[in-house]
């Protein structure tokens, strides 16, 4: 749009929701309201997405009030707040959606009520929810003028969504002589350019409401740049007078009463006692045999007791093979041409085909999903399934040594005894001929070469890593398979009598691996079938710190909290399938996932989807440009409308979350990215206690959810969903503490505390909750817990890393008193933990 000149009483041009790749130059608006950014959000089914937008020589000017009485802003943005008020065209309200890649230049305002105003609360319920919509990457640059009020800069943005990386450049516009400038910033992240050196020359007023990580960025710009170098503090120790609102306002006469309102937001948990460590004692060490399996069994005993069945019956098969093929009358030639080895190699082999029947089970998931539905979850611990596979999986590997170990010898012992080979070199010939010429021995070392490249590649380093060379080459167990069954079909050592070779005695693989055989080929049938249904990518979020959100659409499938899915995308690649916990609740119409986008094949995800995380932006970069006072964000070739590509679904794979259902109270704790599967779990709490979106009731009566984090940007997203449980959970069912655990700066530190002291919630989150420093107190959060709910069975769910994991547990048996308040914990070992999100 190019040489505009609009005489209006209105918007002079508005840019609504879905208009991206927009260039505006040479626009001049009379009168009326200014140039306009929506409204957006208003209706709650649609998200309204703008992006890419360039407006550059623009004159804002006040005309004859006979014409036209008012010239309200210079540039505005706004959005409907985050509850439905109505129906559209008047009403509505709750749009999801984001602005994002603004840059306006070269603006010349003449006597304009506000320059510049972001709002987030249209449609006059300020008091409601909060708007779900975002604003990123704005850049004002070279903005001169004058303004007939005091306000510059009037920024309100949502405490839910925030407005991240607000940029400045040669902002020079002038308010009315000797009244103090007002620059209004709440709920931003990133605001950088503004020279406070010009404003402070006069009465100036500064309030920002600080988001988490404007905080926590390890070189984060308050906003203003004092050009002078003092700091800022000590200018206003000498000028009280000019002290910033968030400083100085709503203060209360004493400390002692701004310590009273810290303290009134403590939660539940830090309130009990805030001077010990320990708020009681933890129960009695048992004494007796039966107190102490009472003890036992609450944690440790169906898990020890499952596996140690199943060492068991490894031990009794290896023994019983080794006996069979000692003392079985039709092997005594073998055992006189062998000796011991050929007793060991059968017996080893025997214990291989009991492993080959277990291998493929765990990995059923639609089967293991089927059979913890039943009462043998009580009994079978089957969320340790992937566990149990890479036990069965190295029961096979030291299986397979033993038994090449054993033939090597046999093989030596053949060459040996070979009647042609009479020289040392002779027999070494022998002896390869029989490892790379025979049946036996070419399928061995076939089988051998699969399972070191499998092991190689699963490994838990490697895995992570190279998650794409870990798939590809696990589908080798096919060839180990096929060679396996071979292996066996050459009769190479025959037994003292007929029937030699008979269909009975050799190739007997197939046998053992058609236990778990038969179901995986269903579950690959199921997979193909389930994966044709009608699924669609119906939204796609960028969140900050590299995180993509996909809300996706599929029909006939139900899912449970916590439960993980796995993602084929065939545009990015046919074969692979990637497994991601789900974000959304079972109420919920669709499925998400929030993907951290750092391998090959997420990052190829996102580049499909049409989501940008370039450097230096919504990484670790963007902070340090920011406080350059460079442009965040803006893209010399913006991409055109981006058709999302089509993505095959598998699942949705339980894992044992439901079983929080079952407890009166749970404790939930999510260290850094491991709070991703609590999102889901959180969500359909919250619904089934309020008994919204046709929830299920629950006897969940409280829930204590604790995330420990060392930066809070490496989950961003998480936040709006604390917030929105914070502020509708008037009962306060669901208590938040938050751990940071992140060494802070002397400056970081001061910041907090100016902006916390007194306020009504933390400065760093937002939340009521205030933010604790350092790593929890274990044994004092237990003791509470204890202590408040006496005789109650607690479940403890986790997910994060392994060193944590072990201290819970053993924080649940410590805290465990089979009359008093018991603590179960493994009830919910995420599956994402084995097979991680950010892929």
């Amino acid at each position: 749009m190019v040489n505009w000149d609009v005489t209006c009483g209105d918007d002079c041009l508005a840019i609504k929701g879905n208009s991206s790749n927009i260039v505006a130059r040479n626009i001049t608006c009379r009168g009326g309201n200014g140039i306009a950014f929506g409204s957006l959000g208003q209706y709650s089914n649609m998200s309204d997405l703008v992006e890419n937008v360039v407006m550059e020589d623009l004159l804002m000017t006040r005309i004859d009030s006979k014409v036209q009485p008012n010239m309200g802003n210079g540039v505005y943005f706004k959005t409907w707040d985050g509850s439905i008020n109505g129906s559209p065209p008047t009403g509505g309200g709750a749009g999801p959606g984001m602005v994002k890649n603004v840059t306006i230049r070269n603006v010349r305002l003449d006597r304009v009520s506000l320059p510049l105003h972001i709002y987030q609360t249209n449609g006059g319920h300020s008091a409601d929810l909060p708007s779900q919509l975002n604003f990123s990457d704005l850049s004002f640059v070279n903005w001169t003028g004058n303004t007939l009020s005091n306000r510059l800069i009037d920024i309100e943005c949502s405490p839910v969504s925030g407005c991240t990386n607000i940029t400045f450049r040669n902002y020079d516009v002038a308010v009315p002589a000797g009244q103090p400038a007002s620059l209004i910033c709440r709920n931003v992240k990133g605001l950088t350019g503004l020279n406070a050196g010009r404003y402070l020359s006069f009465p100036f007023v500064y309030t920002q409401g600080v988001l988490w990580a404007s905080l926590m960025s390890p070189k984060r710009s308050s906003g203003l740049d004092f050009s002078d170098g003092k700091n800022p503090m000590e200018q206003l120790q000498q000028h009280p007078d000019l002290a910033p609102t968030y400083y100085t306002e709503g203060a209360q006469p004493s400390h002692l009463q701004r310590n009273k309102t810290e303290r009134r937001r403590l939660q539940g948990l830090q309130r009990s006692n805030t001077t010990s460590s320990v708020t009681k004692q933890a129960p009695d060490q048992p004494k007796s045999f039966k107190q102490k399996f009472n003890v036992w069994m609450i944690n440790e005993g169906g898990r020890q007791i499952f596996f140690g069945v199943w060492i068991f019956l490894h031990l009794l098969v290896a023994v019983f093979g080794f006996l069979h093929y000692q003392l079985k009358d039709n092997l005594t030639t073998a055992r006189a041409t062998f000796g011991i080895t050929f007793t060991i190699a059968r017996a080893a082999a025997l214990v291989l085909h009991v492993d080959v029947i277990y291998i493929l089970l765990p990995v059923c998931r639609n089967f293991i999903s089927m059979l913890r539905r039943t009462p043998l979850n009580d009994i079978i611990p089957f969320d340790k399934n992937i566990t149990f596979h890479k036990a069965t999986a190295w029961s096979i590997v030291v299986g397979s040594v033993v038994h090449i170990a054993a033939h090597m010898v046999n093989f030596a012992k053949l060459a040996a005894a070979d009647p042609d080979a009479h020289s040392t070199g002779q027999k070494v010939v022998a002896f390869l001929a029989a490892n790379f010429t025979t049946g036996p021995g070419v399928t061995g070392w076939i089988m051998t070469a699969a399972l070191g490249i499998m092991v190689f590649f699963a490994l838990e380093k490697k895995r992570r890593a190279h998650f794409e060379r870990f798939w590809y080459s696990h589908h080798l167990f096919i060839v180990f398979f096929i060679n396996w069954q071979l292996h066996g079909m050459f009769c190479m050592i025959k037994p003292d009598r007929p029937p030699y070779c008979s269909f009975n005695t050799i190739g007997v693989f197939w046998r053992y691996w058609l236990v778990g055989g038969v179901i995986w080929i269903f579950e690959r049938i199921l997979r193909e079938v389930r994966s044709r249904h009608y699924t669609y990518i119906s939204k796609v979020v960028q969140h900050p710190s590299n995180v993509m959100e996909l809300q996706i659409k599929k029909e006939k499938t139900k899912a449970r909290a916590g439960q993980y899915i796995f993602i084929c995308c065939p545009e990015v690649s046919y074969f692979q399938w990637h497994p991601f916990t789900l974000t959304s609740a079972p109420e919920e119409d669709y499925l998400s996932v929030h993907i951290s986008v750092k391998g090959d094949f997420t990052t190829a995800l996102a580049k499909a989807c049409g989501c940008n995380f370039s450097k230096g932006k919504g990484g670790k970069g963007d902070k340090k440009e920011a406080a350059g006072g460079k442009v965040i964000g803006t893209n010399s070739n913006p991409p055109l409308n981006v058709t999302l590509p089509r993505v095959m679904v598998d699942g949705p794979f339980g894992s044992a979350s439901e079983d929080f259902a079952k407890f009166e109270t749970v404790l939930l704790v999510g260290a850094g990215i491991g709070v991703t599967p609590f999102a889901s779990i959180l969500k359909t709490i919250w619904y089934r206690m309020n008994n919204l979106n046709h929830g299920k009731p629950t006897r969940l009566s409280k829930v204590y959810f604790t995330w420990v984090i060392r930066d809070f940007g490496a989950a961003e997203w998480f936040h709006s969903l604390l917030h929105a449980i914070e502020e509708q959970d008037t009962q306060n069912r669901i208590e938040i503490n938050i751990y940071l655990t992140a060494k802070l700066k002397e400056d970081e530190m001061n910041n907090i505390i100016v902006q916390d002291v007194g306020a009504e919630k933390d400065a760093i989150t937002s939340l009521r909750a205030p933010t604790h420093f350092g790593r929890p107190n274990w044994d004092r959060v237990f003791s509470s817990i204890a202590d408040k709910h006496p005789e109650t069975d607690v479940g403890v769910f986790f997910c994060g890393p392994a060193v944590l994991s072990k201290t819970l547990h053993q924080m649940s048996n410590k805290w465990s008193d089979p009359k008093g308040t018991r603590f179960f914990f493994g009830k919910g070992t995420f599956s994402v933990i084995e097979i991680p999100s950010e892929i």
